[in-house]
């Protein structure tokens, strides 16, 4: 899911990977930070008027491993009673940073510096964590509704899980499997997601495909030590 680059390079290389792999969705508005709730609601529409025959819609971001076979073990066994949820990780921060507080934060987290004028109160709506949350193609049909009508509100994850969610009457699950922590080194594939774990930490290109190949090529098993020899 993509917007538009002001450099005309980048843009070619969209048209080639899309040429080769035609995976590229995007829509005419500035590919920016600013705009990420639009990309998010694109990856909605795009969804429930393409894939409405999918059971299921999983949103993550790019610098994320999502372990397949892990997902699908958590959908089948627990959608079978709660077809109205949202699975994901909570984000406990849901204080609303203001101008005041910046000298508190990292300089990372000034992007979600958030003014009176853009939303009022001290905190946001309980909502996911962007790293990846799932949904049935019915919640997702109701929540790109609810964006129709719903002022957006650049922080994309709190836009659509918080303020889209609530609108639509979504109930949200927070699963232990979709994490950041503890970090997976990617030599540590074969073992990392023993234990149902369905997301890495942020990674680099390199880095997921080195997890890619460790997690495929042990063929999903996980030696472990059984005992000595004396």
């Amino acid at each position: 899911m993509v917007g538009v680059s002001p450099h005309t390079d980048v843009q070619h290389h969209l048209a080639e990977e899309n040429v080769r792999y035609g995976d590229i969705v995007q829509e005419d508005f500035p590919d920016t930070f600013k705009h990420l709730a639009l990309k998010s609601v694109m990856g909605l529409k795009w969804s429930v008027s393409f894939c409405n025959n999918a059971d299921f819609v999983m949103k993550t971001d790019e610098d994320i491993f999502v372990h397949v076979p892990n997902l699908l073990n958590i959908l089948h066994n627990f959608y079978s009673t709660k077809e109205r949820t949202l699975i994901c990780h909570f984000n406990r921060v849901r204080r609303i940073l203001r101008k005041d507080f910046l000298d508190t934060v990292p300089p990372h987290y000034i992007k979600y510096m958030v003014t009176d004028k853009e939303l009022p109160g001290q905190y946001f709506p309980p909502y996911c964590a962007g790293l990846g949350y799932v949904f049935p193609i019915s919640v997702g049909e109701d929540l790109y509704k609810a964006a129709l009508s719903t002022p957006v509100f650049f922080i994309e994850d709190v836009y659509i899980t918080g303020f889209c969610r609530y609108k639509a009457r979504v109930e949200m699950y927070d699963h232990p499997s979709f994490t950041l922590k503890p970090s997976i080194h990617p030599q540590q594939g074969s073992c990392a997601f023993s234990d149902g774990r369905v997301t890495s930490q942020e990674l680099e290109p390199q880095e997921l495909q080195e997890l890619w190949k460790q997690v495929n090529t042990q063929g999903f098993f996980c030696p472990q030590v059984v005992g000595y020899l004396s």
